[in-house]
């Protein structure tokens, strides 16, 4: 055997093992993407030539309920999405609102605590003022009492002094 009919098998083997990797690539393909080709327009079009009617009004039937089914499910999904994030704003606005109301809460303890507070010191004051009022008035009264009884004194040292 000679070394160009050697390369040439090689060669040919070489192709052959080519274009059979090449062929099983594009079955891999197109199994991997059937639905879209065969829902593709053009092929159903082509495929309704060669098939019964009942056949291709089958395919098309197939083809518009997966891509509805896929546009429906897409839509929903953006849906809940949304959903899920006017929920997580809400209950951020709940937790804002509870912080709120308990801000509130204390603040309205803390003003009633105070109010009590300053009306006990007020009671207390006014208490304070009437025990005040009566040691001032028994005070007075024993001032006056006192003073009374000196110038019934002074008038009787004066009128003692008046008659010697």
């Amino acid at each position: 055997m000679n070394d160009s009919f050697n390369r040439n098998v090689v060669i040919l083997v070489f192709m052959v093992s080519y274009l059979y990797m090449k062929f099983i690539f594009i079955q891999i393909r197109t199994r991997a993407g059937w639905n879209n080709l065969t829902c593709n327009p053009l092929n159903l079009f082509a495929n309704s030539l060669f098939q019964s009617k009942e056949e291709a009004n089958n395919d098309f039937e197939r083809c518009v309920v997966n891509l509805s089914t896929a546009t429906t499910e897409n839509l929903f999904k953006k849906q809940v999405h949304e959903q899920e994030s006017v929920l997580a704003n809400l209950s951020d606005i709940k937790r804002e609102y509870i912080n709120l109301t308990d801000n509130v809460t204390r603040y309205v303890t803390d003003a009633s605590n105070l109010t009590q507070r300053y009306t006990e010191e007020i009671d207390n004051l006014e208490q304070s003022q009437e025990k005040a009022n009566e040691m001032n008035e028994n005070t007075n009264i024993k001032v006056n009492a006192y003073l009374n009884q000196l110038k019934y004194l002074f008038e009787n040292i004066t009128t003692f002094f008046q008659k010697n």
